[in-house]
């Protein structure tokens, strides 16, 4: 007989809020709308049906890391706007993930240190 161990507990540390336009937009969502971090870059998602937000939590949190800058030239049918960056897939299929990759060396600047690849339930697009 001894002691009985529980696992070690997990502690909110903050709640950053979703920028309000984006809470609306998730409002929307016909089908699905799923979220997601790229800590990696600072960065939060938000996908509704076809779209896909992002946005720099890190400034959010008064941080200078991500500094809320997505750089010029974002994805194909992009979108900006002062507090986030959207696109809709091409495909119009749902989003399920967003991860990051590093782009193979000498295809673009050395300024870009990070690729998107949005998946849907039947494709890969990088972005």
């Amino acid at each position: 007989p001894g002691e009985t161990r529980h696992p070690p507990r997990l502690v909110l540390d903050r709640s950053v809020p979703l920028p309000a336009a984006l809470a609306e937009e998730a409002r929307r969502a016909r089908l699905t709308s799923l979220m997601g971090l790229l800590p990696d870059a600072g960065l939060a998602w938000l996908s509704v049906d076809d779209s896909l937000h992002l946005w720099s939590y890190s400034s959010s949190l008064g941080s200078g890391v991500g500094n809320g800058s997505l750089g010029p030239g974002h994805a194909a049918g992009a979108s900006r706007n002062e507090d986030y960056c959207s696109m809709t897939v091409p495909s119009g299929q749902c989003v399920v993930t967003v991860g990051l990759v590093r782009p193979r060396p000498g295809v673009f600047s050395d300024a870009v240190r990070w690729c998107l690849a949005v998946t849907t339930p039947e494709e890969v697009t990088p972005c």
